[in-house]
């Protein structure tokens, strides 16, 4: 899976899906990959990327 951020650019997660036996649940797990690990901590530090206009001023 391949994810692009307007501000830090390409993300590739590993992701891990486990399935229920039933096929009625399924669970779906992300980890930053190596390369995508910096810009998630970018992403955390810089915030969202469109302004907040729910908050009142």
């Amino acid at each position: 899976m391949r994810l692009e951020h307007p501000v830090v650019g390409m993300l590739e997660p590993h992701y891990r899906r486990l399935i229920d036996p039933d096929l009625s649940q399924q669970l779906v797990i992300y980890a930053p990959a190596t390369s995508s690990a910096d810009r998630l901590r970018l992403l955390s530090v810089i915030g969202p990327a469109t302004p907040d206009t729910t908050s009142s001023r």
